[in-house]
C-alpha cells in the first residue's frame, strides 16, 4: 500500500517521462505537421511504451454514511511496454496504479481499514511475460498472464485459470477483471489442433469486497488466508475449423473459492486442490455465436460440510450476436450441480 502523496508524484513522473510520447501521438491533429514531410518526426522516449489515464467517478443512493452520494473518484494510470526482437522473441509489461481520493475527502474513520487497505490506493503489476517459437511448431510463453478457457465473459464454468478482481462488482472493466498468474505455457501444434501443457507456478485467489465495504454485507471480516507456493498444472487441447471449434480440458488446481477451515485453533480460509475435466463448443453461423461449456470438479470442499469432499457438474449454454457494429449482446445460462450434497451433508448431524 503506497502513501496518497507517494501515488500522486508517481503518476506525475510517469505522465512527465511519457509526455513526449502523447505529443507525438498527438501531432496528426496539428494541420501544419502535415506540410512537414521531410522533417523527422519525434522519437518515443522508450519506444513501445504507452499508457492510459482514467478517472473513475462512482455515485451511489445509499443513505448511510460513508456510502451516501459520491463512493469513489479513482484515479488510474496504465504503462504498457511491449517489444519485438529481430529474432521473434516479445516480451510485454505492464503495471497499473490508482488511487482513490474519496476516502480522503470523507472522515476515514468511518471505513474499516480492510477497505483502505483493498481500496485506497495500489500499485499493481500485471501481464510481465516473455514468449517465442522452439520450433515451427512450439511455443513457449514465460511469466505473468492471462490463459482464457471456454468464451463466456459473464459465467465461470471452465475458464478456472486466472483469479478475478471482485472488489467492485460490475465497476472493474473486462480487461482488467481477470488477475494475470505466473505461468509456464507451451504450444504444440499439429495440423488444426494445439496441444497445450501449463505449469502455474505463482498460485493467487480472487480479490473480493473487503470487509466493511458496501459491497461486503458480512458483519465480521473473513479469516486471514492460507499461502501457498507449490506448483500446479493444466492442460488443453483444442482445434479450429471452418465455423466452429472445440476445445478440451484437464486440471488440478487450487479451488478459487476456498473455505474456512474451522478445525484449528483460529479459522483459516484454505484452498484444496480440485481435479476438473472440462470442454467447450462453439458453432459461429452469421453474426450468431452458440455456445457450450461442461466442466467437472472433484474435491470440493465448504465450510459448512467440514472435511467432507464433493463433486459438482457445471453446464452452460450461451448464444452472441455482433451483427451490430461496435455492439456485442450475450446471453448465457448455467446450471450447477452438487452430486450427493444432500447425503453427505446430513450424514455428519
Amino acid at each position: 500500500m503506497k502513501k496518497p502523496m507517494s501515488m500522486l508524484w508517481l503518476l506525475s513522473l510517469v505522465s512527465l517521462l511519457n509526455a513526449d510520447a502523447l505529443s507525438t501521438d498527438l501531432d496528426g491533429f496539428d494541420d501544419e505537421s502535415l506540410n512537414e514531410t521531410s522533417q523527422e518526426r519525434p522519437s518515443r522516449l522508450i519506444a513501445g511504451l504507452t499508457g492510459k489515464i482514467t478517472q473513475q467517478v462512482a455515485f451511489s443512493w445509499h443513505n448511510d454514511a460513508p456510502y451516501e452520494n459520491i463512493t469513489s473518484l479513482k484515479s488510474s494510470l496504465l504503462l504498457d511496454y511491449e517489444h519485438k526482437f529481430d529474432n521473434g522473441i516479445r516480451i510485454k509489461i505492464n503495471a497499473k496504479a490508482y488511487y482513490d481520493a474519496i476516502y480522503s475527502l470523507k472522515d476515514r474513520g468511518d471505513f474499516t481499514s480492510q477497505t483502505l487497505n483493498a481500496l485506497e490506493a495500489e500499485v499493481e503489476l500485471y501481464d510481465a511475460y516473455i514468449e517465442g517459437k522452439i520450433t515451427d511448431s512450439l511455443d513457449y510463453k514465460l511469466g505473468r498472464q492471462v490463459v482464457v478457457w471456454g468464451r463466456s465473459d459473464t459465467i465461470r464454468v471452465t475458464d478456472i485459470l486466472n483469479p478475478l478482481d471482485n472488489r467492485r462488482p460490475a465497476m472493474t472493466d473486462i480487461e482488467d477483471l481477470r488477475l494475470p498468474v505466473t505461468m509456464v505455457k507451451l504450444d504444440y501444434f499439429v495440423g488444426n489442433w494445439r496441444i497445450t501443457p501449463m505449469a502455474i507456478v505463482e498460485q493467487r485467489f480472487s480479490k473480493n469486497p473487503p470487509f466493511g465495504g458496501d459491497f461486503n454485507p458480512v458483519s465480521f471480516p473473513l479469516p486471514s488466508e492460507e499461502r501457498y507456493d507449490d506448483v500446479t498444472y493444466a492442460l488443453s487441447i483444442g482445434a479450429e475449423f471452418s465455423g466452429w471449434d472445440i476445445n478440451f480440458y484437464a486440471s488440478h488446481t487450487y479451488d478459487d473459492a476456498g473455505y474456512i477451515d474451522q478445525s484449528a485453533l483460529i479459522p483459516l480460509m484454505v484452498h484444496d486442490k480440485v481435479t476438473m475435466f472440462g470442454t467447450a463448443l462453439n458453432v459461429l453461423s452469421g453474426s450468431w455465436l452458440f455456445k457450450t461449456e461442461l466442466a467437472y470438479f472433484d474435491g470440493l470442499k465448504y465450510t459448512s460440510t467440514g472435511e467432507q469432499a464433493f463433486s459438482r457438474m457445471d453446464a452452460l449454454l450461451g448464444v452472441e450476436y455482433n451483427g451490430i457494429s461496435d455492439t456485442l449482446i450475450s446471453y448465457d445460462i448455467v446450471t450447477r450441480q452438487i452430486q450427493d450434497y444432500t447425503k453427505k451433508a446430513f450424514s455428519r448431524i
